[in-house]
């Protein structure tokens, strides 16, 4: 099997039934000061987005600097491994009926502070591989060697970059549970 063929991009429509079988992930934000953080949260599909509680904490203060996040999670089957990420702005839920719709609510958190308030992840892509298990690889590696600039880095036309890079162009909804009922 070459690379290649271990290596299988997965649809929208896949990537959305894998967010949706789970409920934690890892929020990606740009700090104030510019540098990046990551966050572990629970989190709820809704029309496009993803919802999460949270405390009136240091992720609203980044966002309102630098709204857009990227958000991942990942898992394995017995014979793969998989990993989605959704790219796109975040922003704090102000609208009850867009909290009550979303599921946010009952979204149930492992972290024990509680946690008041919601932000939306926006999709503005959402992206998917899945890597077929297999005995490990082991190549040669090599120091870099120069410098990196992007000078010398190609340009690539935008029909030219892969599926990963492109933009869904559907992308799926399954309405909330809602288990409180």
């Amino acid at each position: 099997m070459t690379a290649s063929e271990s290596v299988e991009q997965l649809s929208a429509q896949d990537c959305w039934g894998l967010l949706q079988s789970s409920n934690l992930g890892r929020l990606a934000v740009i700090r104030a000061d510019g540098e990046p953080d990551i966050f572990p949260v629970n989190y709820v599909c809704h029309e496009g987005a993803l919802y999460v509680r949270t405390a009136r904490d240091r992720k609203l203060f980044h966002i309102a600097h630098h709204p857009i996040v990227a958000f991942e999670i990942d898992g394995s089957t017995p014979d793969a491994y998989w990993s989605v990420v959704v790219r796109g702005p975040a922003s704090r839920v102000t609208d009850d009926r867009e909290l009550r719709g979303s599921g946010v609510r009952g979204l149930v958190s492992n972290n024990p502070i509680p946690l008041h308030t919601a932000m939306k992840v926006q999709a503005n892509t959402v992206t998917g591989r899945r890597l077929r298990r297999h005995t490990g690889s082991t190549s040669d590696v090599y120091a870099y060697e120069g410098e990196a600039t992007t000078s010398a880095t190609p340009v690539v036309e935008a029909d030219a970059l892969p599926a990963r890079s492109q933009r869904p162009s559907h992308i799926p909804h399954v309405p909330p549970v809602d288990d409180r009922a």
